[in-house]
């Protein structure tokens, strides 16, 4: 087990987290131009100036992609490399959004860690 999931195990409980985010409403913080197409959604990449939709994300697991080159993955990895946060950082921040996360409660408990949801969900995990 790696310092990251050491981490995650200390601090957070098992959730799906696709249970608890809007991820239509978390993108539109960020992107310009969304256009629906049934379980996808296009838009301008946020990485590059963009002048046409190279992005786009799926509603039902969050995970995106830029057709131009800027990258790929989940939620997490999107909000980090937005952000300029850490992958831990970023899913801390996401459990915090969606009301998951009481950093007063014992540690210890968590069983499902950051690469988990990243396996689970089919998303590359590049930190």
């Amino acid at each position: 087990m790696n310092e990251e999931e050491q981490y995650m195990k200390k601090f957070f409980k098992q959730v799906n987290i696709d249970e608890h985010i809007d991820y239509e409403r978390f993108y539109s913080k960020y992107l310009k131009n969304m256009k629906r197409s049934n379980d996808k959604i296009t838009a301008q990449c946020p990485f590059h100036d963009d002048q046409h939709n190279s992005f786009w994300f799926r509603i039902s697991n969050g995970c995106w992609k830029c057709e131009a080159g800027c990258g790929g993955g989940n939620i997490i990895t999107f909000l980090a490399k937005i952000e300029g946060l850490s992958t831990r950082e970023a899913y801390k921040k996401l459990l915090k959004e969606a009301e998951l996360l009481d950093e007063n409660k014992e540690k210890g408990k968590m069983k499902y860690t950051l690469n988990d949801y990243s396996k689970e969900k089919s998303c590359q995990l590049n930190s």
